[in-house]
């Protein structure tokens, strides 16, 4: 019986692990959206250790992917609320995109993830990588 509950609630714990950023879009997609890469995709771990994965292109622009428990998708609305957030019908259950400065932030709800992109490429560049990635979503 040990054994049992064991496995399921290892199962269980895979099964909420946040999917890799670094595979939600392939070096076809970035490249031809996002231009040609400088260097390999870098993953790491944000300050509230979600995942992260990171990438240059050789025009000098970057993109940012994280992914993280859709539980704090209450906080990234309100906070965000006061940035004058952009509604992206279409993109998950829910999703907006804010500017900071030069840079587009993409917020994106999917069942029981955010996707949240970051780049200083152009907005629509940045709009269709969000696409591409959310459908990869699980």
């Amino acid at each position: 019986m040990k054994a049992v509950v064991f496995i399921l609630a290892c199962s269980a714990a895979a099964s909420f692990a946040a999917p890799d950023p670094c595979s939600v879009l392939t070096t076809s997609q970035l490249e031809s959206t996002f231009g040609k890469l400088k260097g390999a995709p870098k993953p790491d771990v944000g300050l509230q250790k979600e995942k992260e994965c990171h990438y240059d292109n050789e025009d000098g622009n970057f993109l940012v992917l994280r992914i993280y428990s859709a539980d704090r998708w209450e906080m990234q609305k309100g906070f965000h609320s006061e940035s004058n957030p952009t509604v992206l019908p279409g993109l998950g259950d829910e999703a907006f995109m804010v500017k900071r400065g030069t840079d587009k932030e993409i917020y994106i709800r999917k069942g029981a993830w955010i996707l949240e992109i970051r780049s200083s490429a152009d907005s629509e560049k940045v709009k269709s990588l969000a696409s591409l990635a959310a459908a990869r979503l699980p």
